[in-house]
């Protein structure tokens, strides 16, 4: 759990805006959330607008009691556009997990580096944490780049198999402070 502090952290870079999730955001939330391109490299099916209503508000609830931190990722010009989310989660005493997504139409273009840059500052900075971790589908290949551009350490591959039978294999990266 994140020390609980008086407002949501709202983070800044020099394209990007870090903002707090609204409901006013289902409409691209749903469209980052339905997209195969988005969910299937990180094994999650697509989800109905009925899903992506109840997985946003779960978000915001998380967001109000502490449990984690999900920014929206919206550009500077246009600050109520939801381009994407990056999450801090699962926190473990002074370690957490990073979790991000971004719509196609945004990718390759340095985004996501920026936004995950800030938010490991705000992390080791602010929060006080000492390693930030994330698990990936090692054929995620942009996102295994994008950990290894930001200083992530490679580790060991993990295959677990979910209770639907399927088989999915993990690479975990670690970034220590």
């Amino acid at each position: 759990m994140i020390n609980p502090t008086s407002a949501f952290p709202i983070l800044h870079t020099p394209r990007l805006l870090l903002r707090e999730l609204r409901p006013a955001d289902l409409d691209p939330f749903y469209r980052l959330r339905s997209d195969p391109a988005v969910t299937l490299p990180y094994y999650a099916e697509p989800k109905t607008r009925e899903q992506a209503e109840t997985k946003l508000a779960a978000l915001m609830r998380d967001n109000a009691i502490n449990e984690s931190l999900t920014w929206c990722i919206a550009r500077t010009g246009a600050p109520d556009a939801l381009i994407g989310t990056i999450c801090l989660w699962n926190f473990r005493g002074s370690t957490a997990e990073i979790g991000y997504d971004l719509l196609p139409d945004y990718h390759r273009q340095g985004i996501m580096r920026e936004a995950a840059a800030r938010v490991i500052e705000y992390g080791f900075g602010e929060l006080g944490l000492s390693l930030i971790d994330a698990e990936v589908n090692p054929r995620n290949e942009p996102s295994c780049r994008l950990l290894e551009k930001l200083g992530f350490q490679k580790g060991e591959t993990s295959i677990e198999q979910q209770k639907e039978g399927v088989m999915r294999e993990f690479m975990k990266y670690t970034l220590e402070r």
